[in-house]
């Protein structure tokens, strides 16, 4: 093969993509997001051809978005992402899946990662935060169920990121403040807004596609939206202090 995709649990990734380049492949690798679990290093070798999966980037409402805020000065941002556990995966109990346990790599630090991902790829890398959250004892895992950050990025002074997984309400948004306007970007109903105007509506958006383009983008070469391990990393050093920051009530920089 030229391409391989390793979609394991978040604990195996990096012992995986050793194991692939001892075994001799030189092509292009796909690991699924996060690059590691908090307690793992990431260094591995052949990480010029190793793609992180933060498939987002691919979704037409943030690439809409990328683009507008291209030469604004941004002045805030809000990132939101809740949802209820036992409604992921129909048919299995959410108790023994790898979100629920800690050996594997869950948490909704890992699971939904692609928000800090988004913060770092639509708002320059983070320099510094905080955050409080951990295991609320809801639902019954070992994993962490909630997490607020508050952080400070290269290109904005100030951005809160809210990740849940008890939340019945299902929500996914980004609201930016910029000098001239507001864009409100929702993953659920499709829509980019700026201001009271929509300018984007992706009607009967598949998530799926998201997925596609990604692969696509890898085997064909065209790289620039590709989520590199060196970015994975960056995201990575971020769950780790958003850990640190709520378990010591610190700041804590980059």
């Amino acid at each position: 093969p030229s391409y391989v995709v390793i979609a394991n649990e978040t604990s195996a990734h990096v012992k995986t993509c050793i194991e692939l380049r001892d075994a001799g492949f030189k092509g292009r690798i796909l690991m699924e997001k996060p690059v590691a679990a908090l307690d793992q290093e990431a260094s591995f070798p052949g990480q010029q051809d190793t793609f992180v999966g933060f498939n987002l980037r691919f979704h037409p409402v943030l690439r809409s978005l990328k683009h507008e805020l291209h030469g604004q000065r941004i002045v805030s941002a809000e990132f939101r992402c809740a949802s209820y556990l036992p409604h992921w995966r129909k048919g299995r109990d959410y108790r023994m899946t790898s979100s629920a346990r800690k050996e594997l790599g869950g948490g909704v630090l890992s699971d939904l990662s692609h928000e800090l991902d988004l913060a770092n790829w639509l708002l320059g890398r983070w320099k510094s935060l905080t955050a409080f959250g951990g295991n609320l004892g809801v639902l019954e895992v070992e994993t962490e169920e909630f997490f607020g950050l508050l952080v400070e990025l290269e290109d904005c002074p100030v951005a809160t990121i809210t990740l849940n997984y008890i939340d019945r309400c299902e929500e996914r948004r980004i609201i930016i403040n910029t000098e001239e306007t507001t864009f409100y970007a929702d993953l659920i109903t499709g829509e980019l807004c700026r201001g009271d105007a929509v300018i984007w509506h992706a009607v009967d958006y598949n998530l799926n596609e998201t997925y596609r383009e990604n692969h696509k983008a890898i085997i064909s070469g065209d790289l620039q939206d590709c989520c590199t391990v060196a970015e994975g990393e960056i995201v990575q050093s971020m769950m780790r202090a958003a850990e640190e920051a709520s378990q010591r009530r610190v700041w804590v920089s980059r």
